[in-house]
């Protein structure tokens, strides 16, 4: 995210010179378009991978590390237990064989997954000691 605000800022900070000098816009953005636009069609399939495993590990959350899951397609239908859960790929441990096994999360966005041991809220405990004279104000 800090990259793209630093595009978008240095973006700006090019408009700004080339009004304040009168350059005209076309002798940059044709040439620098010209550039993106193979350059979109040539990363597509790389951001919509990134894209759909980041919305598939933050907001759908179907495991957390230590749950013990079970996929369909994955591991032979063996159970698994999450080591590792990154951005774009996580990494499970077959509970009989041991095995290691890395699965990038756009494949399991489209895998149904069964959680067998769903890992506990985690909570916090504060103790705060409060003298008697202490006043609401």
């Amino acid at each position: 995210m800090d990259r793209f605000a630093d595009f978008v800022f240095v973006l700006l900070a090019v408009a700004v010179f080339m009004i304040f000098f009168s350059i005209p816009a076309t002798e940059l953005f044709v040439p620098l378009g010209s550039i993106l636009l193979p350059l979109s069609f040539a990363l597509s399939s790389a951001i919509s991978n990134a894209v759909t495993s980041f919305v598939y590990v933050v907001a759908q959350r179907p495991y957390d590390v230590g749950d013990k899951v079970r996929c369909e397609r994955i591991g032979d239908d063996e159970v698994m237990v999450v080591l590792e859960v990154d951005v774009l790929q996580t990494v499970f441990r077959k509970v009989h064989s041991g095995k290691e096994v890395v699965v990038p999360n756009q494949v399991l966005a489209f895998t149904p997954i069964e959680n067998l041991k769903r890992s506990p809220d985690v909570t916090f405990t504060i103790d705060i000691d409060v003298g008697r004279k202490t006043t609401a104000a």
